[in-house]
């Protein structure tokens, strides 16, 4: 929610995009969109940091995005 990215741009979430030391998101762009870099706080950092598994995407359910 942090980001305002769309579902489609969050489910393609991969752990390369997320630099946990500086605090940011690579976000790939979906319908014409620019890619965009995007500061997020530490409350995120910390939620990604809790998820038991590293996967490929981070997130598989769109239940999980739309929290």
């Amino acid at each position: 929610m942090e980001t305002r990215c769309r579902v489609g741009e969050a489910l393609r979430l991969r752990w390369t995009d997320v630099d946990f030391e500086r605090g940011v998101v690579t976000i790939t762009p979906e319908k014409g969109s620019r890619p965009r870099i995007l500061p997020i706080s530490v409350k995120p950092v910390g939620m990604l940091n809790s998820l038991p598994e590293r996967r490929e995407p981070i997130f598989t359910d769109r239940k999980l995005v739309l929290r």
